[in-house]
């Protein structure tokens, strides 16, 4: 049984750090550098202009994005938000598990799930803005390149797909403690079962 507390504490370390990093990645606006093109340090939902060192929000972005690509950048940010959301609901169920606050059997079942649906989520944001940055932004150059909020985003897919697969193997030990259990109490209460059968014939 210690086995498998290691297990999920080691899927709630794993996630507790892929929440961490997707948290760092969306409050930070390193996500695109564009030393030419656009002068600007950009965010998924923040900006910073490297000349006058002013940092807007969504509202600023949304000018600066092409007007073609605007529904998948839209795309691109609830996509990551959805992933933080996942992430933080997977590892605050962990959390209860290890504290005893919910049954271990059907919780690291659903703490797993979400946690895969946060990677499918990261991993489609980060593969799309990376692929399409250029077409996002209109940036010609060669000087923009991907900053340190980008690879902290891939830093957190990588803890959560981590914790997911610790998660799924605590589920499914879990599941064959309570079905050797089962089959103990089938076996020790079968004597019983036919001794009470034969008193009432």
């Amino acid at each position: 049984m210690a086995r498998h507390s290691c297990v999920s504490v080691f899927a709630f370390i794993t996630g507790s750090l892929g929440l961490l990093f997707n948290v760092l990645s969306v409050g930070t606006t390193s996500w695109l550098i564009s030393l030419k093109d656009l002068k600007m340090e950009v965010g998924i939902f923040r900006h910073c202009d490297l000349d006058t060192q002013y940092c807007g929000g969504m509202s600023e972005i949304a000018a600066i994005v092409d007007a073609q690509e605007v529904a998948w950048f839209r795309a691109v940010q609830a996509l990551f938000l959805l992933a933080c959301v996942g992430s933080l609901l997977a590892t605050v169920l962990m959390g209860l598990i290890l504290i005893h606050f919910f049954d271990a059997r059907g919780t690291f079942k659903v703490a797993s799930v979400v946690t895969f649906g946060s990677v499918v989520s990261t991993v489609t944001a980060v593969a799309f803005f990376g692929v399409h940055y250029r077409d996002i932004f209109v940036i010609t150059s060669s000087d923009a390149h991907l900053g340190y909020s980008f690879y902290c985003a891939i830093i957190g897919a990588f803890f959560l797909f981590i914790s997911f697969i610790a998660s799924a193997l605590e589920a499914s030990q879990t599941s064959k403690v309570l079905q050797n259990m089962q089959h103990r109490l089938t076996v020790w209460s079968t004597p019983y079962t036919l001794f009470v059968d034969q008193e009432q014939a």
